[in-house]
């Protein structure tokens, strides 16, 4: 596949935007994502005393430094929430960072679920998770917030710490991560995916009718049959949204047992891969891909590239754990 200017135009003309962008202004953009993939091609990993491609782990990872290197928009104008404001702009707010790797993660063919955060009972804060494999082949389910990692402004410089980090961490600087965008609205298969309930916990759940749908019988005359027949009604779409994500062989889901039986297929398969990276890893990582841009990309020798990437590494580590918190948000 050739990724060429035009390439990226068509993509990007695809898109629906709330503001009216010049076709300038699109071919702008198009040639940021023409250089950044350009410059990932380039890119090998020397393991051992041999270059091999980068992995997908890899990939991401490189992409990912590169779009949260974009400084924060602390006045969060309308520009900084899509793809074509962020970029021309060189700032943004949780959104423009999620929808640039929705954007990336699509090109390079890598799972991506967009969540949004609960913060003080307002679902405003977005962040996204994504299924990679690593050099061994091996499946990370992991969880990234762009705007935790990203600068305060142009002398700031990143942090890693919500990047590809597991759903314990993710929930500890959030309340309530919920799936959105384009896999709909699977919230009740979420609050209950992440919990550690059996298959007949969640069956009880399902089965049962809340004060609120026992107020709603009153009023309608509605039956708890069908209340109940809903709940597996929606559990149902739930599944056929996420597994866009997850893209498990589900069945067809036909009956009440056939959809519990997808469910749990689903959760097993998301338990199985969460497989979490330590930040030693990561930070070991992100060191080998600064040292292959340096010397793929900028054409430095070995030598300068690894002088080079501790440097920028060992200002990003303090930052990272200067910053660090246990809770971002309330």
């Amino acid at each position: 596949m050739i990724r060429d200017k035009n390439y990226f135009i068509n993509k990007l003309n695809k898109l629906e935007f709330s503001t009216n962008y010049s076709k300038d202004q699109i071919e702008q953009v198009a040639e940021y994502f023409c250089t950044l993939f350009s410059n990932l091609d380039k890119l090998k990993m020397r393991d051992k005393d041999e270059y091999r491609d980068l992995s997908e782990l890899e990939k991401f990872l490189y992409m990912y430094i590169n779009v949260i290197g974009i400084p924060k928009d602390e006045e969060d104008k309308n520009t900084s929430h899509d793809i074509i404001g962020t970029i021309l702009t060189q700032k943004a707010m949780c959104q423009g960072y999620s929808t640039i790797m929705k954007f990336i993660c699509e090109e390079l063919s890598i799972p991506f679920l967009y969540k949004r955060t609960e913060v003080n009972g307002i679902t405003s804060h977005g962040n996204f998770q994504v299924i990679l494999k690593d050099k061994d082949n091996i499946k990370h389910c992991l969880h990234c917030d762009p705007y935790i990692d990203s600068p305060s402004n142009a002398n700031d410089t990143i942090t890693f710490n919500a990047t590809l980090i597991s759903a314990d961490d993710i929930n500890n600087y959030h309340n309530k991560q919920f799936p959105s965008g384009g896999y709909g609205d699977v919230v009740l298969f979420w609050n209950i995916s992440l919990d550690n309930k059996s298959i007949e916990e969640i069956k009880e759940i399902i089965d049962s009718v809340s004060t609120i749908e026992k107020m709603q019988i009153e009023l309608s005359g509605e039956t708890e049959e069908n209340i109940i027949n809903s709940h597996y009604v929606k559990l149902r779409e739930e599944i056929i949204e996420l597994n866009k994500f997850f893209s498990c062989n589900i069945g067809s889901m036909e009956n009440k047992n056939e959809i519990l039986l997808a469910y749990q297929k689903l959760k097993n398969y998301y338990e199985d891969n969460i497989n979490e990276i330590s930040r030693e890893e990561i930070i070991s990582l992100i060191r080998n891909i600064y040292i292959s841009h340096f010397v793929f990309v900028d054409n430095n020798n070995y030598q300068q590239a690894e002088e080079k990437s501790n440097e920028l590494l060992s200002k990003q580590i303090e930052n990272t754990n200067t910053k660090r918190k246990e809770h971002w948000t309330k």
